[in-house]
């Protein structure tokens, strides 16, 4: 058996995904219901070929709220077709306080009154249904051998290359940021590269050569945070400043791109050393829930019990979320997640001392190696577009679905424009 289920692309089914919005179909499952009273508007937003922060504005608009007064539990596709609870700050004020929602690109299915807002990660998770295009619907047959193996073992819980950015370079600027190198993390975020899109091209060549307005007024429309950014540099001159006049939350994306980074690097190791479904002396263990921590002693024998609730998905290996309060694991463990920090070229002094401790995330967390993979289905099928091999599959909240489709698909890449979160 493969050491992680298709490792190569020889062993997949091959084909594409997100041809068209409708093969990417994604449904939030909520953990809670509105109650029915309360000063927050719960609504569930069907969304097409948008991404979640598009919506988020044009809610904004439409209740005439603050950005900050509309919630989410995490960010969906662009490319496809999501359904997901939003939740908007109205107090004092009524649903029928408002004319109905229009949108060419989305639509309110319900809405209802809560106490209190969504919060980022408050959901039971995600159901997805994914056509594969480009193969045969015989496919289905190999396409389910492997779903059912990633099933039994669980998905390495890896962050899909959405969480990077187009550029591929939101990890560096994380680290610049916590590392307090303004100046750095604005050259990661702006500055020329081989990744840079076609409609940044000209802003991030403005910004080489020291023209910081023209850069700024040359970005697309969509990177509005960017455009804070620069804006802010040109009127302080200061690069801290500037990084300063965007939320803590936003910066804090920039931060987990980080972490993500180093968490990447570990559980890579542990794939390739059969290990991330299995139990290592010094081993941190989370539950399902992650709420609870076991320590397995980096000394002895590991206890049947902790190795039969591994086995039973009731408790997984965890991995590092550096930060500054982060709780380390022991023995070879601990080695090797130190060892990761270092790779990126921080030290334990620095991850303990974040130079922006505002920003989100910054204390760190464990996050687990693995996820489970629930309520699966394969089939074959052709439609007006041709043959198809149709994946269905539960995750729980933070875990991509890209990274189910490159094991089924084989693939080395595959094109993600948007979290599957």
């Amino acid at each position: 058996m493969n050491k992680t289920p298709l490792a190569s692309a020889a062993d997949g089914i091959g084909g594409r995904i997100k041809d068209r919005p409708e093969d990417f179909l994604v449904d939030e499952l909520p953990d809670d219901d509105p109650s029915g009273d309360g000063e927050h508007l719960w609504m569930l937003v069907e969304k097409r070929d948008a991404t979640t922060a598009e919506i988020a504005k044009a809610l904004a608009n439409h209740f005439r709220v603050a950005p900050n007064d509309v919630a989410f539990a995490g960010i969906k596709d662009k490319r496809a077709i999501t359904r997901q609870v939003f939740s908007v700050h109205v107090p004092g004020r009524s649903a029928s306080s408002f004319p109905t929602f229009t949108h060419d690109r989305a639509g309110i299915h319900w809405i209802e009154a809560h106490r209190s807002k969504i919060r980022r990660g408050q959901s039971a998770g995600n159901r997805f249904s994914i056509r594969v295009r480009g193969v045969s619907a015989t496919d289905a047959v190999r396409a389910r051998d492997a779903l059912e193996l990633i099933a039994r073992r669980g998905l390495p819980n890896r962050f899909g290359a959405q969480r990077f950015g187009a550029r591929g370079r939101n990890h560096l600027v994380g680290r610049a940021l916590w590392l307090g190198h303004w100046d750095e993390a604005l050259d990661h975020l702006m500055g020329p590269g081989e990744n840079t899109p076609a409609a940044s091209q000209e802003s991030c060549d403005h910004f080489a050569a020291g023209r910081i307005a023209e850069a700024a007024r040359a970005l697309p429309r969509a990177l509005s945070l960017e455009r804070t950014i620069l804006r802010a540099l040109v009127k302080t001159g200061k690069p801290a400043k500037a990084w300063k006049a965007i939320r803590p939350r936003d910066r804090g994306f920039f931060i987990t791109a980080f972490q993500s980074a180093i968490f990447n690097d570990v559980l890579e190791r542990r794939v390739i050393e059969n290990t991330y479904d299995t139990i290592i002396p010094g081993d941190l263990l989370l539950t399902p829930e992650g709420r609870e921590l076991v320590s397995v002693p980096a000394d002895g024998e590991v206890h049947r019990a902790l190795i039969e609730s591994v086995a039973a998905f009731e408790r997984t290996p965890s991995g590092p979320m550096w930060g500054a309060t982060m709780r380390r694991a022991g023995g070879a463990v601990d080695e090797l997640e130190v060892e990761a920090l270092a790779n990126c070229g921080v030290t334990l002094e620095e991850i303990a001392t974040p130079k922006d401790r505002a920003a989100e995330m910054t204390s760190g967390t464990r996050r687990p190696l693995r996820v489970p993979v629930r309520n699966i289905d394969i089939e074959g099928g052709l439609d007006e577009h041709g043959e198809y091999v149709r994946c269905l599959f539960d995750l729980p909240p933070g875990a991509f679905a890209t990274e189910v489709m490159s094991l089924i698909m084989g693939a080395t890449e595959i094109d993600q424009d948007g979290p599957s979160s």
